[in-house]
């Protein structure tokens, strides 16, 4: 699963990628692009600024329809199993949507009728293969919990994303949804909190990292240490594992969250985990997250 690939109607940007990698000696013969809401226009005041027509506007924070989706590219073929991209969030299980301090929804009631859960997307992605199940992925790209007011919208919204995928595991289910509830499931995307830095609801975090039908390998690179140590400021305060970070967020300014654990691989408690790890690019500011199991 890879993140920030911008979605279009005809699939050129997928079809592009997935014919570079294939000269690289990297051949995946099934493909599936994720409709996002990054982008997609509201017509309201989602920010409640005063002003439409923002890319804080939008269903999902994006410049243009389709910024920066989500895209699965396997060996085996794959479908769209469920798909919640579209659910509301004041229709989410345990929905705790932002107010002000009167207790009033926040920006406005239509707004937070209107507004969906999901940033990106997130669906359920089957994925057919020589086993004996179908695999199930869980697959999102989670709010980060940053650029908020005191209403605290995006903490909220990121921790709905997570907890959407706990409930589902628990057993709760929309009307279109006909996934089995012992089917092998894996969380796999970005979460966008670090269980012990930065900002965000590390309670949601925990109880999905927690859930009984998942584990967490916590996939680990010394590099990740390397570059903490090299940075000499908000690094070395942090209390995570420096070797877990898979992302630098390093701006040099005041806030500067620094390196952070934000993207997960949390396959089904069923398999067993061989080996995991992060693929650190040279000069890259985000790793590539790898996990390899064997199935029941």
């Amino acid at each position: 699963m890879l993140s920030g690939i911008d979605h279009d109607a005809g699939g050129g940007a997928l079809d592009a990628l997935v014919r570079t990698l294939r000269t690289a000696g990297l051949a995946y013969d099934h493909a599936l692009a994720l409709r996002p809401n990054a982008g997609v226009p509201s017509g309201l005041d989602l920010n409640g600024n005063g002003r439409r027509g923002e890319p804080e506007d939008a269903l999902g924070y994006g410049r243009f329809p389709g910024a920066g989706g989500l895209v699965v590219l396997t060996r085996w073929p794959v479908t769209l199993a469920g798909d919640y991209t579209d659910l509301r969030w004041s229709q989410a299980p345990g929905a705790a949507l932002p107010r002000h301090e009167d207790g009033t929804p926040w920006p406005d009631p239509e707004s937070a009728a209107t507004r969906p859960l999901p940033s990106v997307s997130q669906a359920i992605v089957r994925v057919a293969g020589p086993w004996a199940h179908p695999i199930h992925l869980l697959v999102l790209a989670a709010t980060p919990p940053a650029f908020e007011g005191p209403e605290r919208a995006n903490t909220l919204r990121n921790a709905g994303e997570l907890g959407l995928w706990a409930d589902h595991l628990d057993g709760w289910r929309d009307g279109e949804d006909s996934i089995p509830g012992d089917a092998w499931s894996v969380v796999i995307g970005t979460l966008n909190v670090d269980p012990a830095d930065g900002r965000g609801d590390r309670a949601a975090l925990a109880r999905l990292r927690a859930h009984p039908r998942l584990q967490d390998p916590v996939p680990r690179n010394a590099g990740g240490a390397l570059r903490g140590a090299r940075d000499g400021g908000i690094n070395l305060a942090q209390s995570g594992d420096p070797a877990a970070d898979t992302a630098d967020f390093r701006e040099d300014r005041p806030g500067d969250p620094g390196n952070l654990r934000v993207d997960y691989i949390l396959p089904d408690a069923r398999f067993a985990v061989q080996a995991a790890g992060l693929a650190w690019p040279e000069t890259g500011r985000r790793a590539l997250v790898w996990v390899d199991v064997t199935s029941p």
